[in-house]
């Protein structure tokens, strides 16, 4: 047996679908390889995070039809892993959806640009994290074009998910490197020109537009007190770990969140009251 380091996801995934009855083995397989082809067949085991599995969840779930029918053999797999001892996390746990639903694909979102005011009240750390999340994603991309490069080459074309899948995370991935690489543009700019200008500093009753750097998507929360919090309505305790992060921020900074499910990056593109 390989070491587990050395053990990717097809390798891996071949052994879970041996050991699987014929019947169940034939309703899984096809499903699961769209997982593991998504995550990249040659990934090793140890190299798969909770965010993969998180976000492929997400993906999965806005492609259609019944969702527990798509996720539930890749949470079986997940938790092979796990019983075999194979990965020390269970990842089973951070594949989640809602049961029963079938969910179409959201709009496009429409990308808000960044004011100079914002790129001018980066912080330094708010920069470097930028660049290194900017450096992360363009290493991203061959990665990227050769899994459409895989995907296109399946010759099932009974279902095409893997490779719509491949070709939205590359569309994702360029959106956000754009946004990024025009945040420092406007940086650099107003440090040229010497623009100082004050800015809001987020605190109890603030009211803030953040735009989530890991899902690409704009949100909206106003920070509370933990007896006032409540997440159906926007409203973020002063002492979660997000508002935690949030509090004393100004506009064009980025703060970093930990959560179960991984760690998460928001762009504060705006602080009112």
């Amino acid at each position: 047996m390989l070491p587990s380091a050395d053990i990717t996801l097809a390798q891996t995934s071949a052994r879970y679908l041996a050991g699987l009855p014929p019947e169940k083995r034939a309703a899984e397989q096809g499903e699961l390889n769209k997982f593991i082809r998504w995550c990249g067949s040659d990934r090793p085991v140890a190299g798969l995070s909770v965010h993969n599995v998180a976000s492929y969840a997400e993906t999965a779930s806005a492609w259609g039809g019944d969702v527990t029918q798509r996720l539930e053999p890749v949470r079986s797999f997940l938790l092979f892993l796990k019983q075999q001892k194979i990965s020390s996390v269970n990842l089973a746990t951070h594949l989640k959806w809602r049961k029963g639903t079938v969910r179409a694909s959201p709009p496009p979102r429409k990308k808000r640009e960044l004011s100079e005011t914002e790129a001018s009240a980066l912080s330094l750390e708010g920069r470097t994290q930028i660049e290194t999340d900017l450096a992360a994603l363009r290493a991203e991309r061959p990665q990227l074009a050769e899994e459409i490069r895989h995907a296109a080459a399946d010759k099932d074309f009974r279902e095409n998910s893997p490779l719509d899948a491949a070709k939205e995370r590359q569309a994702h991935v360029e959106g956000r490197i754009r946004n990024l690489e025009t945040l420092l543009h406007l940086h650099t700019m107003a440090e040229a020109t010497g623009d100082k200008k004050v800015t809001a500093k987020a605190n109890l009753g603030s009211r803030l537009v953040l735009h989530d750097l890991t899902r690409d998507q704009e949100m909206r929360c106003t920070l509370v007190s933990p007896a006032e919090a409540s997440p159906r309505e926007g409203k973020v305790s002063s002492t979660s770990p997000l508002g935690k992060a949030l509090l004393d921020k100004g506009p064009g900074e980025v703060v970093e969140v930990t959560a179960p499910a991984g760690k998460f990056h928001y762009l504060i593109e705006a602080v009112e009251g």
